[in-house]
């Protein structure tokens, strides 16, 4: 079946009016055949930590996806090379100026946008490379974030049926989805299922040998979890979590950690090094006032009182650095707080 990815901009007449009025325009839109719409652009943002004049402002963010290639079937599925190309936005983060040419004055991209101009495979010179390109060979980068102290841009891409992965996105870099999981070479390459991975040859999982792609700096596997979702950098005041990267898992509930000076030195060109993760523990009290940990899926099957097969779990950030914990199972918001006794976290539902 044919899907389509749609990105729209919606500008109303009035914002604080209860029913909306005013103008939609399309900026793109992606079709694709495949059996199962799965992996569709999960994201849009702009750089919070851009600034008036810089050369980033105002330019806008999408997820990278592969949009169902890798396992919802069609006439590409299953091909390493599909997400390696330069001439589709499939498997890539592009960045776009949202503005249509003729208001920007710019060169127009596949849609109603801009390309912007300081893109590199913008100003490459090549045709056969499209300038909206930010960096590619994703499955499905579906969160991004910024760490607001220095900049730094990070995606957290969903693994097919092995790693999941926290990747440094730097502008044209290849993070080597299909032929790449983690810093594993995936089972297409050696005439296997894309659900297999084997070890990379030890001159490159050393550094010892390039081979082209840019690798993670935070992994875990599916004895941990099966989704990971988007993090943030945090520096709000709950102390054991400050200088942390906090992500979590979709499917399972499970909130994570890492140190982000850790992910920062991981960021070295070689593969096999990664940033250590753990794991953040969330307490409810029970009938007698004692802590019981629980993930977020187990929250919530109490909350519910019925087993849930997945959590949903998402994270985002406020104004204030802290972070909200959702998930559309049971429709709450829930606040990592700290433990006023110990430092220890939980959550709060608000």
């Amino acid at each position: 079946m044919t899907y389509h990815n749609v990105i729209t901009e919606w500008r109303a007449t009035n914002p604080a009016a209860n029913a909306f009025e005013g103008t939609r325009r399309e900026l793109l839109r992606v079709a694709h055949v495949v059996a199962n719409f799965t992996h569709p652009f999960g994201h849009l943002e702009f750089n919070p930590t851009s600034n008036p004049g810089d050369p980033d402002y105002g330019l806008l963010y999408t997820s990278g996806s592969d949009m169902g290639f890798s396992n919802g079937g069609g006439p590409r599925a299953n091909n390493p090379g599909q997400t390696q190309r330069l001439d589709t936005v499939v498997g890539a983060i592009l960045r776009i100026d949202p503005r249509s040419p003729a208001v920007s004055g710019g060169t127009k991209g596949l849609g109603d946008y801009t390309v912007p101009a300081v893109n590199k495979f913008a100003a490459d010179g090549d045709p056969k490379t499209f300038g909206e390109i930010y960096a590619y060979g994703f499955r499905n980068a579906h969160r991004l974030s910024w760490d607001l102290t220095d900049g730094t841009l990070f995606a957290s891409d969903i693994g097919m049926s092995n790693i999941e992965e926290i990747n440094i996105v730097r502008e044209g870099e290849n993070y080597g989805w299909m032929r790449r999981e983690g810093y594993f070479d995936n089972g297409v390459m050696r005439g296997g299922a894309l659900n297999q991975i084997f070890p990379l040859p030890t001159e490159i999982l050393e550094g010892r040998q390039k081979d082209g792609f840019t690798y993670p700096v935070a992994i875990y596997d599916h004895n941990d979890g099966q989704a990971v979702t988007g993090g943030f950098a945090y520096q709000g005041r709950i102390a054991a979590l400050r200088g942390k990267f906090i992500f979590g898992d979709v499917v399972r509930g499970r909130l994570f950690a890492a140190d982000l000076a850790a992910m920062k030195a991981a960021d070295d060109g070689i593969p096999q090094t990664v940033a250590p993760v753990e794991e953040i523990q969330l307490y409810v009290r029970d009938a007698r006032g004692e802590r019981v940990y629980v993930t977020l899926r187990e929250l919530i099957e109490r909350t519910m009182g019925a087993t849930m097969t997945r959590a949903d779990l998402h994270i985002s950030r406020s104004r204030d650095g802290e972070l909200f914990v959702t998930s559309r199972q049971d429709g709450t918001i829930r606040m990592l707080v700290p433990d006023s006794r110990e430092g220890e976290t939980t959550s709060a539902q608000r």
